[in-house]
């Protein structure tokens, strides 16, 4: 069975909107730190009680969003169109694989560079990260993720989603066929993986379950109007709701209330793409800040 999404003007620029909203966010995630580390030595980082309660908000409830939406468009994208396995794989090889071979091997090596170097030897003298003493099997997990020892990061640990967005364009046909097959099963499946955090490692429950949402989409033909039908002043208190929740000491409640905010983010982040849009000044301004998101 052939699906296919049209894709509106509309819908395309504020996938575009949505991407550099999801990449500041990124930004976000990863301007976290508790802590730094030095050859032997970590120093933490004291900031006042307010700054830290902003700061975990921000990069670790409303931004949490961004990775799983980005799964959730690269699988709607892909599936919006009739897929030809191998102009696929050569277009991803070129957008995915080259980048993530480019970057994870100028990172080793500017590690390598950094670590005989006096200078900045303290800063990149992880025991776990001597490239000096890396074997074949070492370089071999540096790009593919240790998965004997649980880990599917590979040595650019940021570049996992990468990494994961390749396995599932790799199988993508087949989780399809999986899916037009055993719908509900694999709905409840994955997400219940997500939910509980089970990861096999090949890729990530959270990549898996979002991938599998954007084959849902297409295939059920589901609209993005059903999202800007939401008024504001419900999807608002309910996020932030869900926020407070979600960072009490309780582990079950605050699961429930951390998983709950990342599906409402989503929706929120979706929603307010429209008003950007509808904005001549803002969308233009996003439209331009889309082409530098690449890089970023």
């Amino acid at each position: 069975m052939t699906i296919k999404s049209e894709i509106s003007k509309e819908l395309s620029y504020r996938l575009k909107i949505i991407n550099v909203i999801m990449i500041i966010l990124v930004i976000f995630i990863h301007s976290y730190r508790t802590e730094i580390k030095y050859e032997g030595e970590i120093i933490g980082l004291v900031v006042p009680k307010f700054l830290e309660i902003l700061k975990r908000i921000i990069s670790r409830r409303i931004s949490i969003s961004a990775v799983p939406l980005f799964f959730l468009i690269s699988s709607f994208l892909l599936f919006s169109k009739e897929i030809d396995f191998r102009k696929n794989l050569v277009k991803k090889s070129k957008t995915l694989l080259i980048p993530y071979l480019f970057w994870n091997t100028f990172w080793i090596i500017l590690y390598f560079i950094a670590q005989n170097i006096s200078f900045t030897k303290s800063f990149f003298s992880n025991p776990n990260t001597i490239i000096r003493n890396f074997g074949t099997r070492d370089f071999l997990y540096a790009y593919i993720g240790n998965l004997s020892a649980g880990s599917s990061e590979p040595f650019l640990f940021t570049l996992w989603f990468i990494r994961d967005l390749m396995i599932l364009n790799i199988f993508c046909l087949l989780i399809k066929k999986i899916i037009d097959k055993y719908a509900l099963f694999v709905l409840v499946g994955s997400f219940c993986f997500w939910f509980f955090d089970i990861n096999f490692y090949i890729v990530t429950a959270t990549s898996l379950l979002f991938f599998v949402l954007g084959y849902f989409i297409v295939k059920y033909n589901l609209q993005i109007e059903m999202i800007d039908n939401i008024k504001y002043r419900y999807i608002i208190p309910v996020y932030i709701f869900a926020v407070a929740f979600s960072m009490l000491n309780h582990p079950v409640i605050s699961n429930i209330f951390y998983k709950a905010t990342v599906i409402i983010g989503i929706c929120f982040f979706i929603k307010l793409s429209r008003n950007i849009y509808l904005n001549n000044k803002f969308r233009e301004f996003f439209l331009k800040l889309d082409y530098a998101t690449l890089f970023l």
